[in-house]
């Protein structure tokens, strides 16, 4: 084996280690501390969130998005709408958090003033052109 070799080996071994031994608190959700997306589990804001920001769904392509949401609402967001178009996904969505509202457009979401951050797990080729669709109407992605 030669040194170049080796030393990756070594180097890919390190980094390894490394990601097993964080704590779980380093990451957004963990099984161990309690707050990983279990199916009918609704997140509710941490005691310490000191804000509440409004914010909407665009996008629930991958099944990701429960876990951003979830993370969003302890962080002290308010969901206040999605948009889809697929009813098993908005039967899905509704299921996990109740009836909020579904948005009619994606527009309608974009020209909602009172929504500052839009959150998405589109499929990756739609998340770009989401995201500066949603700069552009002031919001944050």
């Amino acid at each position: 084996m030669s040194d170049t070799n080796r030393r990756g080996l070594l180097g890919l071994g390190l980094t390894a280690g490394l990601a097993a031994g964080f704590a779980a608190d380093a990451f957004a959700q963990s099984a161990t501390r309690g707050d990983a997306p279990t199916e009918g589990a609704v997140a509710k804001p941490a005691p310490e969130a000191k804000y509440r920001v409004p914010f909407a769904v665009i996008g629930m392509d991958h099944n990701h998005i429960y876990g951003i949401t979830d993370a969003v609402i302890r962080g002290g967001g308010v969901l206040t709408a999605f948009y889809a178009t697929d009813p098993k996904q908005i039967a899905m969505f509704r299921k996990r958090y109740g009836d909020i509202k579904l948005a009619r457009s994606e527009q309608e979401i974009l020209d909602d003033r009172a929504i500052k951050l839009v959150c998405s797990a589109a499929i990756p080729v739609l998340r770009a052109p989401l995201g500066i669709r949603v700069m552009r109407a002031g919001k944050d992605y």
